[in-house]
């Protein structure tokens, strides 16, 4: 009686012992599927990124050649109405590889580290210049890597204007909080309705620049997304550019810090 007590005892432990071996195994496929798809998302922003440098490369050919052109008209043959068409033909181009520029840099910005708990530390690299490039209209906005409420939660990311926009424009660095369509959109609560606090970091942290809002319900820019970004939302009149001095410009960069409050 004992003898067949102990072997059930050791028949139910090693149950016991081979459903947990099943189980981790089966957590073990899912991690790898999920690390498989991540790596072919970053393949194919690589590829995306690669094809508009090509497409970068294209233009800049394309504009010597229209530089060149322009160099060899004759002034005092050629009528000003030809030379007007050949210089809109150049801004037009111009203005397509801005944008194209401006594509390349959130393609690359977002194979960088993504966030998985709400929580992003973002750090502005080469502040003057990027600063110098807002003002000009070149590159107006910036866009952080993408960040994830949890490892299936809300994906968002932050909208930075280093010359202010709106209401800021020209005086203020305006920040603003982008929903993105994620796979996992059908099973979160929308509208999206969670605090989220933006910060700006100083060497002193007594002296952090801290903006709060809670979502509008009725706003278009926390409902489920539709198209890859919503309408961006946050604070137009985030900080000062006038107040933004070396208690937060560190080695010529800033660090903006969000957090979204679950």
């Amino acid at each position: 009686m004992v003898f067949v007590q102990e072997m059930f005892v050791k028949q139910m432990t090693l149950k016991n012992e081979v459903n947990k071996l099943i189980k981790e195994n089966l957590e073990l496929r899912q991690q790898l599927e999920l690390v498989k798809k991540c790596y072919q998302e970053i393949n194919d922003l690589k590829k995306t990124v690669q094809i508009q440098v090509d497409e970068i490369a294209s233009i800049f050919q394309a504009l010597n050649l229209q530089v060149n052109d322009l160099k060899e008209i004759n002034f005092k043959s050629t009528p000003v109405v030809d030379f007007s068409k050949k210089l809109s033909v150049v801004e037009r181009s111009q203005e397509k590889l801005n944008e194209t520029y401006s594509d390349l840099q959130l393609s690359q910005q977002i194979l960088e580290n993504t966030s998985y708990d709400g929580h992003l530390l973002w750090k502005i690299s080469s502040y003057k210049q990027r600063s110098m490039a807002a003002m000009s209209g070149t590159i107006p906005a910036l866009h952080s890597a993408p960040c994830y409420t949890s490892r299936f939660g809300y994906k968002y990311c932050l909208r930075l204007y280093l010359n202010g926009d709106g209401a800021g424009k020209g005086s203020y660095i305006s920040l603003f909080f982008v929903l993105m369509k994620s796979d996992y959109d059908s099973l979160h609560k929308w509208p999206f309705q969670n605090k989220v606090t933006f910060r700006l970091r100083a060497k002193n942290p007594e002296y952090d620049i801290v903006e709060s809002f809670t979502p509008d319900k009725n706003s278009s820019s926390f409902i489920k997304p539709v198209r890859e970004m919503n309408i961006a939302a946050g604070v137009p009149l985030f900080a000062k550019k006038s107040d933004i001095n070396e208690n937060f410009i560190l080695d010529d960069a800033i660090f903006i810090e969000s957090k979204v409050h679950l």
